[in-house]
């Protein structure tokens, strides 16, 4: 899977089933609605109720870290924000859910289509602009007695000529599927959090996304992280790590992969090793052929806690600093010093 890229023709669904592997670029007709995850193509309906599709951005500024994403959960749109001040060591959080499709959609590609939510006091929009390489988020976000005000107008300007972005479709247990296209890419416009404002240079400062379109059973877990900056020579410097229980060949059917030096190297099998009890402790993460050697330490983290008779679902995903060595497909090493990201777990039955 790891080796050979296959063109992201046609859709991803082939009587019924899902593709598997790596492809170069992102689909833009996924189709995973012919996907027969229950065996009968009667039961496609039914695919709404297990799946979890969303888009996702973050951007790192030296003094400031935010995340933005919008899911479809099938009944029901959801957005989710939260900002990090790095240099004051404030945090908020916004969410906002809703019903009516005018009020709320997600992009069925990262080409030419738009995501959105609108609700009382808060707005957010990415539009989604591949052929041309960018994506432009628009934030709009009132105050409320936890949260500051929030206000964003920043592109991320993914160029696929120029760095190549990560498209898998992760092989899964049974008729299961994990599609996901992310990239690292630099950022510009601003970040605005109550009457603070600050501007975002493409020379230095980077986005990534993150879209995501998955069914899974009812048991879940897993743990990821990611990270980007630049090296001394400016070139990307970036990492996605992941392990999931429904992977079916964690060693070779993952979607782990370094960024360095204009390519996409793919790793093995990772390891995350954290208390989570106490996500903010320093977590430590390695790779099978010992070409990751990290440790991430939070400066902090958004959880959520739902038990609702036999739902649950215990997550959290910190924000913090990476250090470490990467070793690429040519054996050389790379440090990894003070490097800004995420990581998260989940566990849950729903």
């Amino acid at each position: 899977m790891n080796a050979n890229l296959q063109d992201a023709d046609g859709t991803l669904v082939v009587d019924g089933r899902v593709r598997a592997g790596a492809f170069r670029l992102p689909f833009r007709t996924p189709g995973l609605e012919r996907a027969d995850v229950f065996g009968l193509r009667a039961l496609r309906p039914l695919l709404r109720l297990r799946q979890r599709y969303w888009f996702g951005f973050a951007v790192v500024h030296p003094e400031v870290y935010l995340a933005t994403i919008v899911i479809d959960l099938g009944f029901a749109t959801v957005s989710g924000l939260y900002v990090y001040e790095r240099a004051r060591g404030t945090y908020g959080e916004h969410t906002a859910f809703v019903i009516d499709p005018r009020r709320g959609r997600l992009a069925t590609n990262p080409w030419d289509d738009r995501t959105f939510v609108e609700a009382p006091g808060h707005r957010v929009a990415y539009r989604h602009r591949l052929d041309h390489g960018r994506h432009e988020v628009s934030i709009d976000i009132r105050a409320t007695r936890d949260a500051p005000e929030v206000r964003a107008e920043f592109a991320m300007l993914e160029d696929v000529t120029r760095t190549p972005p990560l498209v898998v479709s992760v092989p899964a247990t049974d008729r299961w599927f994990m599609y996901t296209h992310k990239a690292h890419a630099p950022a510009e416009g601003f970040v605005r959090v109550g009457d603070r404002e600050y501007r975002l240079d493409p020379a230095r400062d980077l986005a990534n996304i993150d879209e995501h379109r998955a069914a899974y059973p009812c048991r879940q877990q897993w743990t990821w992280g990611t990270f980007g900056g630049r090296q001394s020579t400016g070139a990307l410097l970036a990492a996605n790590l992941c392990t999931n229980v429904n992977y079916r060949d964690p060693a070779l059917g993952n979607e782990n992969r370094l960024w360095v030096a204009g390519r996409l190297d793919p790793l093995g099998a990772v390891d995350f090793r954290l208390d989570p009890a106490n996500p903010l402790r320093p977590w430590t993460i390695g790779e099978s052929a010992g070409r990751v050697d990290l440790t991430f330490t939070p400066d902090g983290a958004r959880h959520q806690h739902t038990h609702l008779g036999p739902v649950r679902l215990d997550y959290f995903q910190a924000f913090g600093h990476y250090r470490g060595t990467v070793v690429d497909a040519r054996g050389i090493a790379h440090e990894v010093k003070d490097l800004y990201g995420a990581a998260e777990q989940g566990r849950g039955f729903n």
